[in-house]
């Protein structure tokens, strides 16, 4: 390019804003070019036409500027107003008269204005079908220069009759050319052979994919750059508008605030008043009529107050009151689904797979709840639901929102299933807060990042495609935190499982009644498409059906008439099918026995999209072929040519069209053979023991509980408190038992425990999850506390479970019980608890007599305790955490390693692992920092981070920061894995800058794999590494660890800093990558060292010899 490209700024934009994405190219190319005559057909509100007007005036060119439109109804525009002509003339007259001139005239009536061989730029902006753009183009040609330049904008749609992308292809293989895919595509045809040497540049730079790239990324960015100028000023405009409607109504408050205080002053008078006839005798006379009248008006303010609602803190009392109605004493599983909607299965496809699923978890005994998100409902799909036995909440007519209801309510389930991905962005993390006890079950639906990204393919938009990849980002998230995730198909199953192999994945395809085939090939006509219209996809596919298939199919099969069912279609289809008697819109049918027992085939010509599809399913079960595109049939198991046809091209697909519909043979033998397919697959019979066997497997057979009655105490305490097996019954409490370190130390000791000698007894206030399953499939009794009333729960709980001990990990809930009854108790000290505020520190403190023996991890952590915490050092036992050998050979055995290309790495990377859950005490920031350093000197180096998100703000704020500093390739995120053992074998060493540890069980598992470590002197990292054996041992970034404080320790790890031993790691890491092998090798020492020292059985002996010291016969008393 021989010029460079200067910031455009449009002095006038208006709605609608289809043209703005190419206006700063279209500044330039007249900045340029310097046509002499400047031709726009078709100009709507002029945003395009004045961009050229703005840059001949500002650059004072000789050009002269000229807009052909009628300023009428246009098929693809919409419905002119007059106001706009009358707007556009008043406002070119006043600013570009002088060189611009509006011709209001069809484009054929223009023709006459120009000579031959004079327009030196002309921009075709008229009707959009392929015949009218051809006409346009071939009756301007002959008025274009030597220079000439004529620009096509919509080359990239390819809906509905548009058909500019047609021509485009056509002239492009004919003419110098260029292109740009955003903003609905811009062609720039370059018809004159003698072109300014900038604009011939560009096209040869266009050549080049790279060159290419950066300058359309220019002009797109910079057009969406006005785009959101524009969105700014108008929200501007609305809320200084709204400031303004705020001002008027503080004055009216004003003004009723006065009335007010009249009102208050008059009733004070009547005050008075009262005070007479009360004491007066004819009041006492009527006393009991006024105590009826009250007794009335109380019942009347109920009845308003359910049908109105009333104030937020009389909503939880209300609320009680009503989920004790709806929620009966029952032994079922209690399950909670939440949709977008209320399913109404004779609109749509995806209402059909959510009304089918709820009617087969009530068959197979399961007590259903539903809700829609959006709180709305019709009362015959209510009715549909009531009647299959949903029960139907009706939060909206109560006046509750969904977070009041799960508030109240939440302990009542067993499973919530949530239903898309936008209900489970709403929905998920409430869950997980007010039912901790309840597995979730994100149900996607489809992919919601696969249709984007094929949506994005499609239209050829960058930004599009960036939307896509946030929802991916998000989706998967939301997969990781779910229990299980649903997908539909076995290609979306393949997908998830290549990007996120540690989710929990169930293929679970929807399911159908299967009504069968009653009539004949010869008895049946016509070609059906249905599909609701409020998905995207159908209407993009049978717009292009009937554009691009139709009519070649017609032209075969005259007989045959095109008919399309589905709710909710748009005008513009109506319009696009008004003038062809060939095809008929039938919109909804609530009924469609009649239309699939007479049709002869359906279509699935689907372009975009995700999942499996419910029209395909639907045509097949009354045993009606199908012939569909690769994207509506992939994933379903469906076999071409025997269970349906699949076409991809336009003439492939009308050609098997017309083959199926007059070949009998063809046609019965896929009719016979799709009815049985599906109902193996797809049949109700089917999907229900598919759905009962899913969650038969991820309920399980669980023991672990909410707290309930004496009822609950008796069911699952019946059997644990026998006093003739000698065994020594011990309470383990810690905050929650779903996943993480803490979590699986704790676990991994209860198991190896010698059996013969005691029983455990799990509790916890918090959430259940992974572990807790593990622990209870292994026989192991786990109990969730509630959330009101605890302590008294708590000492029901002592008194029938009598244990001799109890040991208590980061949770104190149990100390004043532990107390009352004489309960020994041993705490563990699993960190260096710089990070708990004072007052947590002084609850410590405070019960520091109830705790008869301590345990620290590590000498770093029992120093902290006794300087910061006033422990005695000598109720303090140093015993570091252990690893369980034997279970972590069978992993490594029974891995299925992942493939570096999996995350986008090189064979050559030197990759480091970064094990530890995103909680910024655990040193991002620092990594970060050191990368930047290291990223200078070479690009090799990656760090793969893996572990829960704690905090999510302070995840995505970390996410951004990589991505600022231009490190998002080197520093990934892949949240979190359960399977450690299949990312272990494609990392050469692991990470872990941690400001503050205990002992890292990450560290232990780091050894086991036989990988360096580079660690920050912190917890028990200096045990292990000594004189750098098995890794490089950083110093902290602050000193001594007791002098830590939380301020010093937040303000480190919180926000992201130049780090005083950032330089330290960065030297380290490349260390490590020059001297691999010697590396290597120390990192085999490593996994020596943890079967020599760290041993799990060692250290639970240990645990043993202790418990056996403080246990003593317990009497227990209620207090």
């Amino acid at each position: 390019m021989q010029k460079s490209i200067n910031i455009f700024t449009p002095d006038k934009i208006t709605l609608p804003l289809s043209w703005v994405g190419h206006i700063p190219f279209a500044a330039w190319l007249v900045e340029i070019l310097h046509p002499q005559i400047l031709v726009e057909l078709g100009t709507h509100s002029g945003n395009l036409y004045f961009a050229f007007c703005q840059t001949v005036k500002k650059n004072q060119l000789l050009t002269k500027c000229y807009t052909v439109d009628t300023w009428k109804e246009a098929q693809h525009s919409g419905i002119y107003d007059n106001n706009v002509y009358n707007e556009i003339l008043a406002y070119n007259s006043t600013i570009y008269g002088d060189f611009s001139q509006l011709f209001c005239m069809t484009f054929d009536e223009a023709l006459t204005k120009f000579e031959n061989g004079s327009i030196d730029l002309l921009h075709i902006n008229g009707e959009y079908t392929y015949q009218a753009a051809r006409k346009d183009f071939e009756t301007w040609l002959p008025k274009m220069s030597n220079k000439g330049i004529i620009l096509f904008h919509d080359i990239m749609v390819k809906e509905r009759e548009f058909g500019v992308y047609r021509l485009w292809e056509e002239l492009s293989s004919q003419y110098g050319h260029f292109e740009f895919t955003h903003s609905h595509g811009l062609g720039v045809l370059l018809t004159g052979k003698n072109q300014h040497p900038a604009i011939e540049s560009m096209a040869q730079d266009f050549q080049d994919t790279q060159k290419k790239k950066l300058i359309s990324g220019y002009f797109e960015h910079s057009g969406y750059a006005i785009e959101l100028e524009y969105q700014h000023q108008s929200d501007a405009t609305k809320i200084h508008k709204l400031s303004q409607q705020l001002k008027s109504q503080s004055l009216q408050i004003n003004s009723l605030q006065k009335h007010n205080q009249s009102l208050q002053h008059e009733i004070q008078e009547l005050n008075k008043s009262l005070v007479r006839i009360t004491n007066s005798s004819s009041w006492r006379l009527t006393k009991p009529i006024r105590k009826w009248s009250k007794s009335l008006r109380k019942r009347f303010r109920k009845i308003r107050y359910f049908l109105t609602g009333e104030t937020a803190e009389n909503v939880p009392k209300r609320l009680t009151t009503l989920c004790n109605n709806w929620f009966k004493p029952t032994d079922k599983t209690r399950i909670l689904i939440i949709d977008s909607w209320i399913p109404a299965p004779d609109q749509d496809s995806g209402s059909m797979d959510t009304f089918l699923t709820m009617k087969a978890l009530v068959e197979l005994g399961y007590d259903i709840t539903f809700i829609p998100k959006d709180l709305k409902a019709k009362q015959k799909y209510v009715q549909l639901l009531e009647n299959e036995g949903v029960r139907y909440p009706d939060l909206s007519k109560a006046a509750i929102s969904i977070e009041e209801f799960l508030k109240v309510a939440g302990h009542y389930f067993d499973l919530v299933m949530l239903y898309r991905v936008d209900t489970a962005s709403s929905f998920l993390a409430m869950v997980k807060h007010y039912a901790p006890q309840a597995k979730i079950v994100f149900n996607t639906v489809d992919l919601h990042f696969l249709r984007e990204q094929r949506n994005a393919e499609l239209s050829g938009s960058d930004i599009m495609r960036k939307n896509a990849l946030k929802t991916k980002e998000h989706e998967l998230q939301l997969m990781q935190q779910a229990d299980s995730t649903i997908v539909l198909s076995n290609v979306e199953f393949d997908l998830v499982k290549k990007i996120k192999p540690e989710v929990n994945l169930e293929l679970m395809p929807f399911f159908r009644m299967i009504p069968g085939r009653s009539a004949a090939f010869h008895e049946r006509k016509n070609i059906v498409f249905i599909g609701g219209f409020k998905h995207q996809p159908n209407l993009d596919a049978i717009t292009y059906f009937i554009s691009e298939i139709w009519p070649k199919v017609h032209l075969k099969l005259h007989d045959a008439k095109l008919r399309i069912i589905g709710s909710n279609p748009p005008k513009e289809l109506y319009r696009l099918v008004d003038s062809d008697n060939t095809i008929e819109l039938l919109g909804y049918v609530a009924n469609l026995d009649p239309e699939f027992n007479t049709c002869k085939l359906t279509v699935a010509p689907l372009r975009s999209g995700a999942g499996i599809k419910g029209k395909i399913v639907t045509s097949l079960s009354y045993g009606v072929p199908c012939v569909a595109s690769p994207i509506a049939s992939e994933g379903m198991e469906l076999i071409p040519d025997k269970d349906l046809l699949v076409a991809k091209e336009p003439d492939e697909f009308a050609n098997k069209i017309i083959k199926l519909y007059t070949d009998e043979a063809l046609w019965n033998a896929l009719s016979d053979n799709a009815l049985t397919t599906v109902e193996e697959r797809y049949s109700y019979k089917a999907g229900k023991k598919r759905i009962g066997d899913f969650l038969n497997k991820l309920l399980g057979s669980s023991r672990h509980s909410v707290w309930g009655s004496e009822e609950f105490l008796q069911n699952n305490l019946a059997n644990e408190t026998d006093d003739t097996d000698g065994k020594k019954r011990i309470i383990i409490e810690l905050p929650s038992f779903d996943k993480g370190g803490l979590e699986k130390v704790v676990l991994d000791s209860i198991l190896a425990f010698n059996k013969n000698k005691f029983h455990f007894l799990i509790v916890t206030p918090g959430k259940l999850g992974e572990l807790s399953t593990v622990a209870t499939n292994a026989g192991l009794s786990v109990i969730q506390l509630p959330d009101i009333n605890h302590e008294a729960a708590y000492e029901r709980l002592v008194i029938k479970y009598r244990p001799h001990a109890s040991m208590s990990h980061f949770s104190h809930l149990g100390y004043p019980v532990f107390i009352n009854h004489h309960i020994p108790n041993i705490t563990f000290i699993h960190n260096v608890y710089a990070f708990l505020s004072e007052k947590h520190k002084k609850e410590i403190m405070m019960y520091d007599h109830a705790v008869t023996r301590y345990i620290a991890v590590s000498p770093k952590v029992a120093c902290y305790a006794e300087k910061n915490l006033g422990i005695n050092q000598e109720k303090i036992t140093i015993i570091p955490n252990g690893l369980c050998i034997t279970e972590h050979e069978e992993r490594q055995k029974r891995a299925t390693p992942a493939l570096r290309d999996d995350f986008g790495l090189n064979k050559n990377d030197f990759v480091f692992l970064n094990p530890a859950s995103y909680n910024l005490h655990k040193g991002h920031y620092i990594m970060v920092d050191a990368l930047q350093i290291v990223t200078k000197k070479r690009k090799d180096l990656k760090i793969l981070c893996v572990g829960n998100i704690v905090h999510e703000p302070h995840y995505h704020e970390l996410q951004q920061y990589i991505i600022s500093c231009g490190l998002s390739e080197h520093m990934l995120m892949l949240g979190y894995i359960s399977k450690i053992e299949n990312i272990m074998p494609i990392v050469d060493a692991c990470i872990m800058p941690s400001f503050i540890e205990g002992w890292s069980i990450a560290m232990n598992e780091a050894m086991f794999y036989g990988k360096p470590l580079i660690m920050t002197d912190t917890g028990g990292a200096s045990e292990v590494i000594e004189n750098n054996d098995i890794g490089i041992l950083i110093p902290n970034e602050y000193g001594a660890s007791d002098l830590l404080d939380r301020t010093t320790l937040d303000k480190l790890a919180y926000k992201p800093h130049h780090y005083k031993i950032s330089s330290m790691v960065a030297d380290a890491m490349i260390a490590f990558a020059d001297n691999h092998e010697y590396w290597k090798k120390a990192g085999e020492k490593g996994r020596k060292k943890i079967y020599r020292h760290y041993a799990f059985k060692n250290v639970v002996a240990q645990y043993e010899e202790i418990m056996n010291q403080v246990t003593e016969p317990v009497t227990y008393e209620p207090q």
